[in-house]
C-alpha cells in the first residue's frame, strides 16, 4: 500500500510538472480586434465581417461525420461557444500561412491569456497538430496535451485505434506495427499491420529510424484509397501523409 501511494504522488507530481511546463502559449506577429459571429465546430468559426476561421494546431473531433458526429464533438463546440461568449472580442493571430486551401483564415484566437487551441487542447477535448509552415506554438502544444492524455480526459478516454481496423478516412490517431518498409526518390513508406501506409519525407530519415516489428504511433489525415485502386494493386487502402515528425512516436 505505501508504494502505491508513492506511485500515486509521483504520478501527480510528473502530471503537475508536465502542466507547468507548458506554459501558456502566446502567439506573435501580426493580430486585429474581431469578434464572433457563429461557431460551426470545436475548430472553425465565422466572424462578424465574414471570414471562416480555422483554429492553427488543434484538430477537434468531427461534428459533421457520417452518419453521426464524433464522440466529444458536439462538446468541444459547446465550450468553445462559452468562451467566445464570456470573452466577446479577441485577438487573432495570423499563420505564415495565411488561407488553406477552403479559402479558410489560419489563425490563433488569443483570449489575452492564452490560445483557445491551448485551451481545446487542454480540456482534452482536441488532439494537438502541426502542418507546416504555421507550427510556430507546436511544442507548446503538444506539450499541453500530456495533462489530459495521462488523465485519460476526453479525446483520450479511448482506445488508440488500431492500424488493422481502420475502415474510413479523416483525421485520426492510430497505432500498428511496421509490417513493410518501401522508399521512392522522395518518400519513405511504412505499411502498418498490412493495412495503412503512412508517408514520411525520405530527408527525415537522417534523424529517425524505423525497423520492421516496431510498434509505431502516427496521426493525421488518412486518405481511404480502395475507389481508385486498381484490382490487385500492391497499394494499401489507407494512406496517411505526415505532415510533421511531431505526429509520429515509436
Amino acid at each position: 500500500m505505501q508504494n502505491f501511494k508513492k506511485a500515486l504522488i509521483a504520478s501527480a507530481f510528473f502530471i503537475a510538472c508536465q502542466s507547468a511546463l507548458a506554459g501558456s502559449c502566446t502567439p506573435q506577429g501580426a493580430s486585429e480586434s474581431i469578434r464572433v459571429a457563429k461557431v460551426v465546430d470545436g475548430d472553425t468559426v465565422h466572424l462578424t465581417d465574414g471570414r471562416k476561421v480555422r483554429l492553427i494546431g488543434v484538430n477537434t473531433p468531427e461534428l459533421f461525420s457520417k452518419p453521426t458526429a464524433e464522440e466529444g464533438a458536439l462538446q468541444a463546440k459547446r465550450l468553445l461557444q462559452t468562451w467566445i461568449q464570456e470573452l466577446g472580442s479577441l485577438q487573432l493571430y495570423f499563420g505564415r500561412e495565411p488561407k488553406d486551401r477552403y479559402g479558410r483564415v489560419l489563425g490563433y484566437l488569443y483570449d489575452g491569456t492564452q490560445t483557445l487551441s491551448q485551451r481545446l487542447i487542454q480540456e482534452g477535448l482536441g488532439w494537438a497538430i502541426s502542418v507546416p509552415p504555421n507550427d510556430r506554438l507546436a511544442d507548446c502544444l503538444f506539450l499541453s496535451e500530456k495533462r489530459p492524455r495521462s488523465l485519460g480526459k476526453g479525446v483520450w478516454s479511448k482506445a488508440i485505434a488500431a492500424a488493422k481496423d481502420i475502415d474510413k478516412g479523416g483525421f485520426n490517431l492510430v497505432s500498428g506495427r511496421i509490417t513493410k518498409i518501401d522508399q521512392t526518390k522522395k518518400y519513405i513508406y511504412l505499411e502498418l499491420d498490412d493495412r495503412l501506409a503512412v508517408r514520411i519525407p525520405k530527408e527525415w530519415s537522417k534523424s529517425l529510424t524505423f525497423s520492421l516489428g516496431d510498434s509505431l504511433e502516427v496521426r493525421g489525415w488518412i486518405l481511404d484509397r480502395r475507389d481508385s485502386l486498381k484490382p490487385g494493386s500492391g497499394y494499401k487502402p489507407f494512406l496517411l501523409p505526415v505532415s510533421d515528425k511531431r505526429h509520429i512516436k515509436l
